[in-house]
């Protein structure tokens, strides 16, 4: 269990994150509670769970002596759940519970700092951190999910997708004329528990859709104050070039003489392809037969303009010059 300040999360205060940890398959329940004393209903819940759903009985829960717990022992004795508590400051004993307790916070604090969401969304960052934990394979379970050990079926990871991020969820449905648009930009919040959807935050009403068909703008984050786009990591010094096609080789007196550099900050806009007519491709090491010509696309890295004009303006400025 933890706490975070009272903040408002859709018409809900909720202040506590409650969590249920299968010993077996490191499986996840995440639970939001306005105040402790709603442990003792939830325990109900979730032993009714576990009891329809797995025909399983609870053998044993692991707790510390905190106030909360103390009306669930009272209750374990008279159904015959082993109730095993931890010494006092002796955190070490709950271990696997805390080492998730971190990363499920460390996790959602990450979802939060990439999508600049404001805190009253926690709950839907938190949940959805213990979604994506639940989902991810770990060496403590061979390298499976706990999903996978928990359900016996594989996760479908193309249902995953990035938190906070701009989304066009298929409104249709709910739209009262038919000249209202069909869509609309909204912000993912998570997957819901009960549907087999997606959260969708509309920023002008507040109010939150649940819906199957949506289109995902993952490097937008509407909810960030600078609007920033996230753009895919890249290797910063480096330029891929792809060999496509081969062709006999015409005389060198045919090649034009190289120009003179112009300045970097005078450039024209860079080419992606060329035919480059030489017996070594520079920059990648590989030495073709004297009779070939290569073409050749280059795949560039996302510099910042100066650093990548300085590197590549000789082999730019012979590109441009062929016929």
């Amino acid at each position: 269990m933890s706490g975070v300040p009272p903040l408002c999360c859709h018409q809900m205060v909720f202040a506590i994150f409650f969590i249920f940890v299968d010993a077996h398959t490191k499986f996840i329940w995440f639970y939001s509670m306005v105040a402790k004393s709603d442990v003792f209903h939830i325990f109900h819940q979730f032993q009714a769970l576990v009891e329809c759903q797995f025909s399983l009985k609870i053998k044993s829960v692991q707790t510390d002596w905190g106030g909360e717990y103390r009306k669930l022992n009272t209750y374990f004795k008279t159904i015959g759940i082993h109730h095993r508590v931890i010494c006092s400051y002796t955190h070490e004993q709950n271990g696997m519970v805390e080492c998730c307790h971190r990363h499920i916070v460390e996790t959602g604090l990450t979802l939060f700092g990439q999508c600049h969401a404001p805190f009253k969304y926690w709950s839907y960052a938190f949940e959805s951190s213990i979604y994506l934990i639940n989902h991810m394979p770990t060496s403590v379970l061979n390298y499976k999910s706990p999903f996978e050990c928990l359900l016996k079926s594989s996760p479908d990871y193309a249902f995953l997708h990035t938190f906070g991020c701009l989304c066009f969820p298929f409104l249709r449905p709910y739209n009262t004329h038919k000249l209202d648009f069909r869509s609309s930009a909204y912000v993912f919040l998570g997957y819901s528990n009960s549907h087999l959807g997606y959260r969708c935050l509309d920023l002008t009403s507040k109010r939150i859709y649940l819906a199957r068909h949506v289109r995902f703008h993952e490097h937008v984050f509407p909810l960030s104050k600078s609007k920033q786009i996230a753009v895919p990591p890249t290797h910063p010094t480096t330029a891929t070039i792809l060999v496509t096609l081969y062709h006999p080789k015409p005389p060198s007196s045919a090649l034009p003489p190289l120009p003179p550099t112009a300045p970097t900050s005078h450039l024209a806009p860079l080419p992606l392809s060329a035919c480059y007519y030489h017996d070594h491709v520079v920059g990648t090491g590989l030495d073709l037969p004297p009779s070939h010509v290569v073409q050749v696309q280059m795949v560039l890295p996302l510099l910042k303009p100066s650093g990548f004009r300085l590197m590549y303006t000789p082999l730019i400025n012979f590109f441009n010059c062929l016929p």
